[in-house]
């Protein structure tokens, strides 16, 4: 499952530096974890996993708002 939007799709967006990368990036954008506990305390499995819950709550705000859109646009 994918929710990500290229970054072609829309202009003048920017990507996580190299060092950082997209998972860790996304990750600390999210707030779910801190550079220093991805460092520190949290494995690279524990950022996987992370990264899937923000897939899975960023798929199911999406269906929810299309629902949503859905519902006022049959009114």
């Amino acid at each position: 499952m994918t929710v990500d939007l290229p970054s072609e799709a829309v202009s003048g967006l920017i990507e996580y530096p190299d060092e950082l990368g997209p998972v860790l990036g996304c990750v600390i954008s999210s707030r779910l974890a801190s550079l220093h506990e991805l460092g520190t305390s949290l494995s690279i499995g524990d950022a996987y996993d992370l990264l899937d819950v923000i897939r899975v709550d960023a798929h199911n705000r999406a269906r929810l708002q299309a629902h949503a859109e859905a519902m006022r646009d049959r009114r």
